[in-house]
């Protein structure tokens, strides 16, 4: 049966990617390009596409002359919003100087959002919250969330040309 992956790598399988290295890198530069030197890039589960979102994190820190310590990529779970929470608590707990925090979706930069309240933070006044997606949400808090948006039509148009072409032209 074909079949397709969207940022999945996988045996006999076709897949359309995203540019998550170079988003990463572009919304990184941007966050730093704000001020931001204490910034932590909360990434997603470890996998080939989260590989490269930390790449495009680390490249941009290293080439704005930024140094990266043991905390500055922590992962969790994608759109998991107990881990979210967990996460947001444990980096204003153990490393209240950060000033930014790079979410791996913008589910759990809402959830960050709403945690970072709860611990008297105000967003963006005390520290600068950026998601990932561009999901229709995010424009609609009190504060738009900085967000790399994703063509999600563009996206759906290269999964279903890759399908067609699969189902026309099986490779088995």
């Amino acid at each position: 049966i074909p079949c397709i992956g969207f940022d999945y790598e996988g045996e006999n399988i076709s897949t359309v990617y995203t540019k998550g290295g170079k988003a990463l890198y572009e919304l990184t530069s941007y966050i730093i390009s704000r001020g931001h030197k204490n910034i932590i890039f909360v990434a997603g589960d470890l996998n080939s596409m989260t590989e490269k979102r930390i790449r495009g994190f680390r490249n941009a820190m290293t080439d704005n002359g930024i140094p990266l310590t043991d905390h500055s990529i922590l992962n969790i779970s994608y759109q998991n919003e107990a881990q979210a929470e967990e996460i947001t608590e444990r980096i204003m707990r153990d490393y209240p100087e950060t000033t930014a925090i790079i979410y791996p979706d913008d589910v759990t930069a809402l959830v960050g959002i709403h945690k970072l309240k709860e611990l008297g933070k105000k967003v963006p006044r005390d520290i600068s919250v950026a998601g990932f997606d561009g999901t229709i949400f995010s424009k609609y808090l009190p504060h738009p969330l900085t967000t790399l948006k994703q063509d999600t039509h563009a996206i759906g148009v290269a999964l279903a040309k890759t399908l067609i072409e699969s189902i026309k032209k099986p490779s088995c």
